[in-house]
């Protein structure tokens, strides 16, 4: 189905979930506030597979060489560096929110709601890093990712039998708009010998996809402790509407300085690429491929639930 078509549906159970006449119609209904914990694990396989393998790469001027002689001026060599700091991928992210449902009738309930996940990975290693015009300056480098993205929904729940004041069972069906989707990575390189020995070089990468319409189906159930309190554990499996979207606008600030005599392109494992797109360089850096952002994959939530 169309992603517009999908977001009118939205927009339209919206209005009919606060409509006069739908609520006129449930007058002994209940609402229901939840807050919610749990954990999402999307597929990103762009995030894992290029992102996260991407090294970093540069080429610096060494001083302490001869320099040759171009046109009459002095021209140093340079030395070309690739540093393999991998990061891990994660298992699944935690995420938490608040959900408010609307009970119609004996054995359906409309809900909406938002929530926030966000996703971290974190790599260390030592490495020489040619700067200030010498070879052999030894850093250590750490190397911090992290994706986080807010989301709000609407869906339907069904329970499987009446409710009843004890146990209850159900099916759900969601409609998820993911939003503020950010990608941001951080290079801290620590000196500890060598020209700059005692001083940081920091770089940070950050960029942005567009919002992804997904569809979730799932099943729950929930045990009552008193008429008002309710505990309710739940899973499922969230589905994009259309294509992925492309990771975006890649912006990029550092604090190395013309003394470190860097070579332009200055190091990074993500470039711009056409179309205001990111590409992320291959664990070669001889090719680049553009980041996608797909977020498919299941979720498992805890809810509490407070009946007024």
């Amino acid at each position: 189905m169309n992603p517009f078509y999908l977001k009118l549906l939205l927009y339209c159970l919206l209005v009919f979930y606060f409509s006069p006449s739908a609520i006129a119609k449930s007058l002994d209904d209940k609402w229901v506030f939840s807050p919610v914990v749990g954990l999402y694990r999307p597929a990103l396989e762009s995030i894992y597979e290029d992102v996260y393998q991407a090294p970093f790469v540069g080429e610096s001027s060494i001083t302490t060489d001869i320099p040759g002689d171009i046109e009459g001026e002095a021209s140093y060599p340079t030395e070309k560096f690739l540093f393999d700091n991998a990061l891990n991928k994660n298992f699944a992210g935690p995420e938490a929110g608040l959900e408010f449902r609307r009970t119609f009738g004996k054995q359906d309930d409309f809900y909406l709601g938002i929530s926030t996940f966000e996703v971290t990975s974190k790599a260390i290693d030592e490495v020489e890093f040619p700067l200030q015009g010498q070879l052999k300056n030894i850093a250590i480098y750490e190397r911090r990712a992290k994706l986080s993205l807010t989301q709000y929904f609407i869906g339907w729940r069904h329970y499987l039998y009446p409710k009843t004041v004890k146990n209850n069972f159900y099916v759900n069906l969601s409609l998820h708009e993911m939003f503020d989707i950010d990608y941001k990575e951080n290079h801290v390189f620590s000196f500890i010998e060598g020209a700059p020995a005692g001083f940081k070089r920091i770089m940070v990468f950050q960029a942005q996809a567009t919002g992804i319409l997904m569809l979730q189906m799932g099943i729950g159930g929930e045990r009552h402790f008193t008429d008002r309190f309710s505990v309710g554990l739940e899973g499922g499996f969230a589905f994009g509407v259309g294509k992925a979207g492309n990771l975006k606008g890649i912006t990029r600030r550092d604090d190395f300085n013309e003394g470190d005599r860097l070579e332009d392109p200055k190091p990074a494992p993500l470039r711009p690429a056409v179309g205001n797109n990111v590409a992320a360089l291959s664990p070669d850096a001889n090719s680049q491929v553009n980041v996608r952002i797909r977020l498919d994959g299941w979720r498992i939530a805890l809810k509490f639930n407070v009946t007024f």
